[in-house]
């Protein structure tokens, strides 16, 4: 085996073990911190919401990820 084929699984190697790493950690730390507000069904979507303050004025802030 030549030098250039072992750095080769090396690579891929440290790519898969940080790749599964990160994708571990994320989903520890997602079930860790819930997200603020309450969450709602509409219509067959489950929506969070978040309310603060007080007044007349209404300000609606809207992700539209889909």
């Amino acid at each position: 085996m030549n030098n250039t084929f072992i750095f080769e699984h090396y690579k891929l190697i440290i790519l898969s073990l940080t790749t599964t790493y990160h994708g571990l950690i994320t989903y520890w730390e997602n079930k860790q911190q819930l997200p603020p507000g309450k969450l709602i069904d509409l219509g067959g979507y489950k929506v969070h919401y978040y309310t603060k303050g007080l007044g007349n004025q209404t300000v609606v802030i809207d992700h539209s990820l889909e």
